[in-house]
């Protein structure tokens, strides 16, 4: 996972900066406390566990902004994210986590929660929303090239969440999406205060 030889950089970014996005799965076993909690589950969410006990799992994306390792994204999991985890969750007796990171590929901004971010390098405005309509094309035409047919439907491998919209686009007053949109990207205190530029869609 070194850095991409620069002609990569020069025929697919323009020449922007690229980082590492990765894939985290954290999974573990607790006890089903509700009866709501395994309403229309599958087996495999039980699947090894003593009765009484169910797995449960959180997943998101990571672009750290200088080169690591898979172990690195492991440890800063387990040390930054793992502990909020096991508090939210104290009263259904979580067992420890497993962490699971996968590499998804190198590219300009990470995916969210029907958002996509990237590290602020001092881009005016109009260069930002140019790097991730660049950003969407590109994604697009990858999911058209890896893209295939499963069970009758078609699934793609980076799912946009409606950023191909670009009438979507926007940005928070406040970091905030209950507070208000503004006009995108976002600049609002909380982008700023993480060195982040934030396009909510």
């Amino acid at each position: 996972m070194n850095q991409p030889p620069e002609s990569l950089l020069d025929e697919l970014f323009y020449g922007e900066r690229v980082y590492q996005i990765f894939h985290v799965l954290v999974r573990w076993s607790r006890d089903i406390c509700h009866g709501r909690d395994v309403e229309g589950l599958g087996p495999r969410w039980f699947e090894g566990l003593p009765e009484g006990r169910m797995w449960d799992s959180k997943q998101w994306y990571e672009m750290p902004k200088e080169i690591v390792t898979f172990d690195e994204i492991v440890a800063t999991t387990l040390a930054k994210w793992w502990p909020g985890i096991k508090e939210e969750n104290e009263d259904k007796n979580p067992a420890d986590p497993k962490v699971e990171v996968t590499f998804r590929r190198w590219e300009t901004w990470c995916p969210g929660w029907f958002s996509h971010w990237t590290w602020d390098t001092g881009l005016p405005d109009a260069q930002v929303l140019d790097s991730f309509r660049n950003h969407v094309w590109r994604t697009e035409e990858v999911n058209r090239q890896e893209g295939k047919t499963v069970d009758g439907h078609w699934q793609e491998p980076y799912c946009l969440m409606g950023a191909e919209d670009r009438c979507r686009w926007h940005g928070f007053v406040t970091g905030n999406p209950a507070d208000g949109k503004t006009d995108p990207p976002c600049r609002c205190p909380y982008c700023k205060q993480r060195g982040v530029i934030k396009i909510g869609h």
